[in-house]
């Protein structure tokens, strides 16, 4: 089997939905800071004709200099600011250059990440409008891997010799971490290209020790063995949804290499963790029609499943079909990955997928008052909102936290790929001005969430209810490794 077929799989398991209506972007394209036109330059003055002296004046006579002043005494001339200067590939005296990758020309779905490029260009325009960074404005290239190894691949080199670091991307099928890890600075030195990046489930950033993503999760690729870091978010409120009852779990995945075995790692972590009983995991393709659910929905019944996880968006035929046959749907808890999460899932599903729980890894793009989601909302179309589109913006603030932290300790001018790098090995912890949980690091699994519900076709917080709020325990992430059927 091609790598590249093999690879496809990560797109089910994590990918946001594609709106209907978005359009193609070409391959690269760049957004300049904007500068004031000719009408909103102020003209200058016009110097004033030289008149004659006068031959009388009112000026008082010039007096000798006293002998004492009150006049303070003269102060050190003050220092002059730092000066921006250009320090590395892609920061200039006045511009800071960065790129996002991110598959949207292809052969599955068109437009498939369009919210990363999206989330990523309103960041973009809201730190400008705030001054820029490190006293540069900053100028973002897209960039599309189309969902290509080769065109992922050259797309990071493309990056690597333009653009400062890449913020927000999301290539789900780079299989080489090499153009990453090799990519040379200014002076030549293999530093490495910074990726700060939405989610990294690609062999090739999951990699890279220049990746560090806000979304860890799925298979630990620098792990020598096969490793899966399973997030158990959703589990303290299944239980007490489910009472007194045992939770009885089935996963379904939609058939496509590669995704079983974060599928299989899944029933595992449930098991082994939470001490659910399991129903095994079961194939169930997204283009198969409604009547082929019948099985799945049999097998509900059979074996007494009141917990569905499902890692694709199958799950809204599976519950239509349950409701046709007769099951009593809201007696079970419907899980999905947070790629469910999103305005058009809830339009296109919300009445036969009600009740259908997710559990985002950060503040919902529900929390329309939260500052920072307000200004994600404000920014980008209404249809290309979700969950991953957040991650993007909260990587576009996290760029900010880390650069102001280099700036206090070393000047403008101490902004380099090896500084920033330098600095996210150290792990500091990340606010991403609020939209990630206390003590988040990059690169790190999130130990925050929240859960939300599709009710009578909206999302809605349920755990914890109140805006602004997240759910935060050091103990819901679990490994699993060589995950067994």
């Amino acid at each position: 089997m091609k790598l590249q077929s093999r690879w496809l799989a990560v797109v089910f398991t994590f990918v946001l939905l594609a709106s209907s209506c978005t359009t193609r972007d070409d391959e690269t394209s760049t957004t300049q800071a904007p500068t004031p036109t000719a009408a909103e330059v102020e003209p200058e003055a016009e110097a004033p004709e030289p008149t004659e002296p006068e031959a009388e004046s009112d000026a008082p006579e010039p007096t000798e200099p006293e002998a004492e002043s009150d006049a303070p005494a003269p102060t050190e001339p003050e220092i002059p600011a730092e000066t921006p200067e250009a320090t590395d590939i892609g920061i200039t005296e006045t511009e800071i250059r960065v790129g996002v990758i991110a598959d949207i020309d292809t052969p599955i779905s068109p437009g498939l990440s369009q919210p990363l490029h999206d989330a990523v260009q309103a960041w973009v325009d809201t730190v400008n409008a705030s001054g820029g960074v490190a006293g540069r404005q900053i100028v973002l290239t897209t960039y599309d891997s189309r969902l290509n190894p080769d065109e992922a691949a050259n797309m990071v080199l493309e990056a690597c010799q333009n653009e400062f670091a890449l913020i927000g991307a999301g290539m789900f099928v780079l299989l080489n971490p090499a153009p990453l890890i090799e990519c040379a600075d200014i002076n030549g030195d293999p530093t490495g290209l910074p990726d700060i990046s939405s989610l990294s489930i690609s062999p090739g950033q999951g990699a890279s020790p220049t990746t560090f993503s806000i979304l860890v999760s799925g298979r630990d690729f620098k792990a020598s063995e096969p490793t899966y870091n399973v997030v158990l978010y959703p589990a303290d409120y299944v239980e007490a949804f489910l009472g007194d009852q045992t939770p009885k779990l089935l996963v379904t995945e939609p058939g496509v290499p590669g995704v079983r075995p974060g599928a299989v790692a899944t029933s595992n972590a449930y098991a082994q963790a939470r001490g659910w009983e399991t129903a095994g995991v079961m194939t169930v393709l997204d283009a198969a029609p409604q009547s082929e659910m019948i099985p799945v929905v049999n097998l509900i019944r059979e074996q007494g499943v009141n917990v569905v996880y499902s890692v694709s968006i199958s799950v809204a035929k599976v519950m239509a079909e349950a409701r046709v046959q007769g099951v009593d749907v809201d007696s079970i808890a419907w899980i999905c990955t947070q790629q469910c999460f999103s305005p058009f899932f809830a339009n296109a599903f919300g009445e036969v997928a009600d009740g259908l729980l997710t559990s985002p890894a950060s503040l919902p793009w529900t929390d329309a008052e939260h500052p920072a989601i307000a200004q994600y909302l404000a920014a980008v179309d209404p249809m290309q909102i979700s969950a991953n589109g957040v991650l993007a913006f909260a990587a576009g603030k996290s760029f900010e936290e880390l650069v102001a932290t280099i700036v206090s300790e070393h000047g403008i001018n101490g902004l380099t790929r090896a500084s920033l790098l330098e600095h996210l090995r150290t792990g500091p912890e990340i606010a991403a001005a609020g939209i990630v949980g206390d003590g988040a690091v990059l690169g790190v699994p999130s130990k925050c969430w929240v859960t939300t519900q599709l009710v009578d076709g909206a999302y809605q917080r349920v755990d914890p209810a109140s805006p602004g709020e997240l759910n935060c325990d050091p103990d819901i992430v679990y490994q699993v490794v060589n995950p067994t059927e």
